[in-house]
């Protein structure tokens, strides 16, 4: 209490109030209410009480008033320029959250912009359009440099596997057509075999028929030479054996003869060469 600054009034009432504090204070220790006239007295003192704490009120209120209206005054100054400060401030802070809010927004542009690019360049089907993407991104970015070597790479493989598989069907397509002659050619010559074979059969059939056929009348001429029957003849007729070729293929070699006229006009267009003949030049005396 020494170091406030009290007047003189407030000094001597909080002397009073000390004084009248202690009084109360040791009147109330040993007291006890036995009666209703005590009560009584407990009532006064209770009245005591009240009035040293509205002393009090009126020393403190005295007291701190000049006290008080300094800090309104301070606090009323302090008030005046907190409001351009705050201003200020709040500015700042706006400015500051708006570039915030900028450089999100654009962090936010950059990662679409970096997303479309790399889907691009998974969707592109060229080296032409990887290239044409890449030399044209807004962005430089790792995960776009890392799409567009891995893509360009895929499409040289592609194009690669592509080139292979052509020459392949190509190749294969070749092979194919190969076969296919092939084929044709053995079915073309396993028909003319047949044919041949055929064509033999039938001429065997036909050789053994006309030994068969050569064998009975072989027979019935024996067996005509052993038995001897009066032919019935009218007069002036006799019997007489003859010939008539069926088939030329089948007539034995020493039946046939060379059709020299046919051999002679060949020599004569230009056949210089036919089996079983000799073809030489002659002196013709003219």
């Amino acid at each position: 209490m020494q170091n406030l600054a009290l007047t003189d009034e407030s000094k001597a009432l909080l002397v009073q109030i000390e004084t009248f504090t202690t009084n109360l204070s040791n009147k109330i220790e040993g007291f006890e209410i036995k009666s209703p006239e005590d009560t009584i007295i407990a009532k006064n003192y209770k009245d005591e009480a009240v009035r040293l704490e509205k002393m009090v009120d009126e020393m403190r209120d005295s007291t701190v008033r000049p006290y008080n209206d300094f800090v309104k005054q301070v606090n009323a100054k302090a008030k005046e320029y907190s409001i351009p400060i705050n201003t200020a401030k709040e500015k700042i802070v706006n400015k500051i959250k708006e570039y915030q809010l900028a450089l999100q927004k654009e962090e936010e542009r950059k990662g679409r912009v970096i997303t479309d690019t790399i889907q691009r360049l998974i969707a592109s089907k060229t080296v032409e359009d990887v290239e044409s993407i890449f030399s044209t991104k807004e962005f430089a970015d790792g995960a776009i440099e890392i799409v567009y070597t891995r893509r360009k790479i895929e499409i040289e493989e592609d194009i690669r596997l592509a080139e292979v598989k052509r020459q392949q069907d190509i190749e294969s397509a070749r092979l194919a057509e190969i076969k296919k002659t092939q084929d044709a050619e053995a079915v073309r010559i396993e028909e003319e075999a047949q044919a041949l074979l055929q064509k033999q059969r039938d001429i065997d059939a036909e050789k053994q028929k006309v030994e068969a056929q050569k064998a009975e009348e072989k027979a019935i001429a024996n067996l005509s030479n052993e038995i001897v029957l009066p032919k019935a003849r009218v007069k002036g007729t006799r019997t007489v054996w003859k010939m008539e070729v069926e088939n030329a293929d089948l007539l034995p070699r020493e039946f046939m003869i060379p059709d020299e006229s046919k051999i002679k006009e060949a020599v004569k267009n230009g056949t210089r060469s036919i089996a079983g003949v000799r073809i030489y030049e002659d002196i013709v005396v003219g």
